[in-house]
């Protein structure tokens, strides 16, 4: 029992620490500044929907998409650690909200009504990186059934988190501001390179 606990505990700092939803703070508040509280709760529901599914359905496939491409797990890990290391690298740098958007999503989103689908709730809560994060705990050799179920738990647990947080957002910028939020997305990134570095380590035991 204390062997899953310990491993769902790494599975939640995993991935809440990629998910962020501190980072994603200031772009939800600009984005639905002119919104009611109703609009707003509707597409914060909607985001976060859309991100558990996405998160659920490669955690559920992943193992599936490795038999396909015949993917070896470690080599995932050793791939997925240098992404993951990327980005936590960027996070310490204060890069990485800015960079999950391309130049021309960012003059479409005013266009669009489904925010809440594209880009809050794919790619800034369920990027690359938490799609790999989340395969590579699910796909770990030593994780048991409880141990694979307690990762869906994360996910739904991070999602909570992150609607209230993006919920409250106005009283959170308010708050901390935006040196506030750039300080804790640099902690995020750097308990995020540490994980990284070891699923990177553990990948290459796994190969020799």
């Amino acid at each position: 029992m204390i062997v899953n606990f310990i491993f769902f505990l790494s599975a939640f700092v995993a991935i809440f620490s990629i998910v962020n939803p501190f980072g994603s703070i200031p772009f939800f508040s600009t984005m639905t500044a002119n919104y009611t509280k109703e609009e707003k709760k509707k597409t914060l529901k909607k985001s976060i929907l859309v991100a558990t599914l996405v998160l659920f359905v490669f955690g559920i496939g992943g193992k599936y998409i490795f038999m396909i491409f015949n993917i070896n797990v470690d080599v995932f890990k050793i791939a997925g650690g240098i992404l993951l290391f990327k980005v936590a690298f960027d996070m310490m740098h204060g890069k990485y909200t800015r960079s999950r958007l391309s130049e021309s999503e960012r003059a479409e989103i005013e266009e669009r009504e489904a925010v809440g689908i594209v880009p809050l709730g794919v790619p800034l809560l369920a990027g690359p990186g938490a799609i790999t994060t989340v395969i590579i705990y699910v796909t770990e050799k030593s994780a048991t059934i409880i141990d694979q179920a307690m990762i869906f738990v994360a996910v739904v647990i991070v999602m909570l988190i992150s609607y209230y947080l993006l919920y409250f957002s106005d009283i959170f910028f308010k708050y901390l501001g935006k040196t506030g939020n750039q300080v804790i997305s640099r902690i995020m990134g750097l308990i995020l390179a540490a994980m990284s570095i070891e699923f990177i380590v553990e990948g290459i035991k796994g190969l020799f």
